[in-house]
């Protein structure tokens, strides 16, 4: 196979540059509007938290069709976690490095030989590091990350939410007829690690010794949990106010 050959197929790293960037723009999008959070779990594990769907409403319009099919929207968002998770565990200087020897290796592995090409590469794969840290890493989450790797209580996983329309008691001959929520807090052991080493950072969902409890709510429930969390967001916020402030002088 000649050089030309090479160069144009394998030329396009991942996913083309210009989804990347569009996917990228929409996640920060949807972040910024309250529709979908971007959410650091154990072992640099990230998650986006949200209806797909919407993404996919929203990465189509940034693109500029008139629709994305489900497939090529999954390809997008797993490739910017892919290289947001090695940005966030490794920081932006060495994720290229890594990236390269790891996630992208089969393509650079191709253009072996071929120097122009590979520069092309790294040009592109630098571009894909670059919008990721600029748009995606923020500070709080790398100072989550550094949090992550000490803490030694639970570590929120995520949360299931059931409707449960009715419930009969044959015990006690009652029924329930008003709907309440049945919440699943799912968590981890804080202080252990789900593998016996470090976790590469390119692996999109690391395994996790995953627990959970239950918790019955009404609408009563809902507002002292709102309530509780909002004194507690606001008692952090003042927490890192205090912090920065002293550094600014």
């Amino acid at each position: 196979m000649s050089n030309e050959e090479t160069s144009s197929k394998v030329l396009q790293l991942g996913i083309p540059l210009r989804d990347f960037e569009a996917a990228v723009e929409t996640l920060d999008q949807l972040q910024g509007q309250g529709k979908l959070q971007i959410f650091l779990a154990r072992e640099n594990a990230i998650r986006f938290v949200g209806e797909s769907d919407e993404f996919s409403v929203t990465f189509a319009t940034t693109l500029g069709s008139g629709a994305v099919e489900s497939r090529k929207a999954r390809e997008c968002l797993e490739e910017v976690q892919s290289v947001l998770q090695v940005v966030v565990a490794a920081g932006r200087n060495a994720a290229s490095e890594i990236l390269e020897a790891s996630v992208y290796r089969g393509q650079f592995s191709e253009a072996k030989g071929d120097s122009q090409l590979a520069e092309r590469l790294r040009n592109v794969l630098e571009k894909k590091v670059e919008l990721v840290s600029n748009k995606l890493a923020s500070e709080a989450m790398l100072q989550r990350a550094k949090r992550l790797t000490t803490t030694v209580g639970p570590l929120l996983e995520d949360m299931d939410i059931e409707l449960v329309s009715q419930r009969r008691s044959l015990a006690q001959g009652v029924e329930i007829a008003a709907p309440f929520l049945r919440i699943r807090f799912r968590y981890s052991l804080g202080g252990q690690s789900g593998f016996p080493i470090p976790f590469p950072p390119w692996i999109p969902n690391p395994p996790r010794d995953v627990r959970s409890f239950e918790l019955e709510c009404d609408e009563t429930d809902i507002d002292l949990l709102l309530s509780r969390l909002v004194q507690a967001k606001e008692l952090l916020k003042n927490a890192l106010e205090a912090r920065v402030e002293p550094e600014a002088k």
